[in-house]
């Protein structure tokens, strides 16, 4: 996920670029069909039982260009609704090589190896020049689940006793184009997608394999999900394979789960905001002398306003973590009746530790 991911294998490509050779028509109808509506209330049912996961995981990066491989194993925790997520990878020798945690479209990415906990939106991390993320965590997201089907940009676009292929659009400047194609199972497992841009370039192929039932503990039954998804980006050549082991569905996950524990004196790094529809909306926001994310802004009356320093990482109640970490010894081991109860607030921190 970070630099230190150069060195790696080639995982196999997929069966896309084959696909791809037929045809497909150039717009979804305006009024979906029964039978689409059908299908689509298939995949639903089949792809989204669940609400959270947790599983261990193992994985393995792909550079363009070698033939040599990195791996690592952890945990992941993730929450669909909110995109919530906590993965932890360890080498073979369990020293932590990353542990990466995402709030919707905001992330904390804990690099140990360069001592350095980073902080923005999913989009800095994609395109900031100050760290090199191997797996973009918009594919993730994309890989653990598939994306929703709305009816009416959706089309069927071939179908068979072996799979269906869908054809999903989007509109840019008011024009239509193919946004995603889905390959599903007569039983409605998604097990592909393609993911375009809108000049009809290829930007990730995702695969999923081997389903399986899974048991559940609460009131939503067993639900189905892979046990290997691998993501491959034509464009960089960077392809990342996952598999996951011991997946648990989850009727929720609480706060607690979702905690990041730093060393203490770990550097920090808030990168500059990129996602154009939040720049939009930053300098909108400059207009009226308020605080943009990320960067410096002004005021009319007061002049330019401090970014906040990067010691301080501030939960939702705005208490600098360096405060959390001087807690006493005492305070820092929390029991189970003591998480429980304060979990939903602490969770929210990047708890830097002695």
């Amino acid at each position: 996920m970070v630099r230190r991911f150069a060195r790696l294998v080639l995982v196999p490509l997929s069966f896309f670029s084959v696909i791809l050779l037929h045809p497909f028509p150039s717009r979804a109808v305006d009024t979906p069909s029964p039978a689409l509506e059908a299908l689509l209330k298939q995949v639903e049912n089949r792809n989204f039982r669940w609400i959270a996961i947790r599983a261990d995981v193992i994985l393995f990066f792909v550079a363009p260009g070698t033939t040599r491989q990195a791996m690592c194993g952890g945990e992941l925790v993730y929450q669909r609704l909110d995109e919530r997520m906590l993965l932890s990878c360890h080498d073979q020798e369990k020293n932590p090589v990353f542990i990466f945690r995402t709030m919707d479209r905001r992330f904390d990415l804990y690099v140990p190896s360069q001592n350095t906990l980073y902080h923005g939106s999913v989009f800095d991390l994609e395109d900031s020049p100050e760290v090199e993320s191997h797996l973009k965590p918009l594919d993730l997201f994309r890989a653990l689940k598939p994306g929703m089907f709305d009816p009416k940009r959706t089309e069927v676009d071939n179908s068979s006793g072996i799979s269906v292929s869908l054809n999903v659009f989007a509109e840019n400047d008011r024009q239509r184009f193919l946004s995603r194609k889905a390959y599903l199972t007569p039983a409605g497992d998604v097990i592909g997608e393609l993911f375009f841009d809108p000049e009809g370039q290829t930007m990730t192929e995702i695969q999923r394999y081997d389903f399986r039932e899974i048991s559940s503990d609460g009131g939503f039954g067993p639900i189905i999900f892979p046990k290997k998804v691998t993501i491959v980006s034509p464009q960089t050549g960077k392809n990342t394979a996952i598999f996951l082991n011991n997946v648990k569905a989850l009727d929720s996950a609480t706060s607690y789960q979702f905690l990041l524990r730093i060393p203490k004196g770990t550097n920090e790094v808030f990168l500059r905001e990129i996602d154009p529809k939040f720049t939009r909306m930053a300098i909108e926001a400059e207009k009226i002398g308020t605080s943009s994310p990320g960067g410096e802004t002004t005021t009319e009356e007061n002049g330019p306003v401090a970014e906040m320093p990067a010691t301080a990482v501030l939960s939702r109640e705005g208490i600098p973590a360096s405060e959390v970490a001087e807690k006493t010894e005492a305070d820092d081991v929390i029991s189970e009746e003591k998480a429980a109860e304060e979990a939903p607030q602490e969770a929210d921190l990047a708890i830097q530790e002695d």
